[in-house]
């Protein structure tokens, strides 16, 4: 019988650690209702579509895909061919006319594919409503296999990194942050100049201590490049009062989110995600902490698995 009570005592105890860990998470990185659509969306770009993948959807609703065109594979440095991208934009300019022939008459006028998009929709819409969304497409290609990469580097990154975030004060889940930033590929260089795995600017890295000068590039350093990670994520925590505005500063900056606060007198991510229109606030800035979510349960499912087959 003692024995049979330390069975239960230590299943109670797990679930109850489990429960609070849930409990913990919950109330660090909300999930917000309007955000569910855009954190599927982000799992299918990152698991679903690959590299020949270009999926044409709505810019603000993310569950509006109209179509995934399918190019031929890319050269070594990513991009696509001339013919792709021409195959692309005619998309994009079919999809514009069907929508203003819907909006102008209805769904009876384009035919079978304009019931499906009406469909799509939920129509009937709002005058003008249809043609709006006109305005709106977008074009996002998929990264499957860059994605997987980047599971598989992390295998061998976040336990080095998850110390250094444990040791600033910064919850685990942003040991995914790097997938999203730069699939834990230490070479990675955006447009932007931004270096690394944590993608750093050059002045945003030196304002956290790290060196980038002459052949010394701290921002290529794992280890170095995640202390300034922690302290800046950590610092605009501090700063904005949650972490879901401190992921948000990450990409949009620090200031261009009080800017958003201030104006909406918010700090609910939810309502800056659906109600802020600041002309720096881009479709970027507005999806990172919906990606960063989806990024956090591909890669807690991603251990999880590796974890099941030890």
């Amino acid at each position: 019988m003692p024995g049979h009570r330390g069975v239960l005592l230590a299943i109670f105890l797990l679930a109850g650690s489990s429960a609070a860990v849930a409990a913990t998470r919950e109330d660090n990185f909300p999930r917000p209702a309007n955000l569910d659509a855009n954190i599927a969306f982000w799992k299918q770009v990152f698991t679903e579509w690959g590299e020949r993948d270009h999926v044409i959807h709505d810019k603000e609703n993310l569950e509006v895909v109209y179509e995934v065109v399918q190019t031929n594979p890319s050269g070594s440095n990513g991009r696509i061919g001339k013919a792709a991208a021409e195959a692309i934009r005619l998309r994009l300019a079919h999809y514009a006319g069907l929508l203003q022939a819907l909006d102008a008459k209805g769904p009876e006028g384009p035919g079978e594919e304009g019931k499906r998009i009406y469909a799509l929709w939920g129509c009937p819409c709002a005058p003008g409503a249809l043609a709006a969304a006109g305005d709106r497409l977008r074009v996002q290609r998929g990264i499957r296999e860059r994605f997987t990469a980047g599971l598989q580097r992390a295998e061998q990154m976040r336990p080095k990194i998850l110390p250094i975030l444990r040791r600033h004060g910064v919850p685990d889940e942003l040991a995914a942050l790097p997938l999203i930033e730069s699939s834990f590929d230490g070479r990675a260089v955006s447009h932007a100049k931004a270096v690394g795995v944590w993608q750093f600017i050059r002045a945003t890295a030196q304002r956290f201590g790290l060196t980038v000068r002459g052949k010394r590039d701290d921002r290529r350093d794992a280890i170095r490049s995640t202390t300034a990670a922690a302290r800046m994520l950590q610092h605009h925590r501090e700063e904005l009062g949650s972490w879901p505005l401190a992921i948000t500063a990450y990409n949009h900056g620090l200031s261009g989110v009080w800017k958003a606060v201030d104006t909406l007198r918010t700090k609910d991510i939810g309502r800056i995600v659906a109600e802020y229109k600041g002309p720096r606030f881009g479709f970027s800035s507005r999806n990172f902490y919906a990606e960063f979510l989806a990024a956090t349960d591909l890669m807690d499912l991603h251990f999880a698995q590796l974890e099941a087959q030890r």
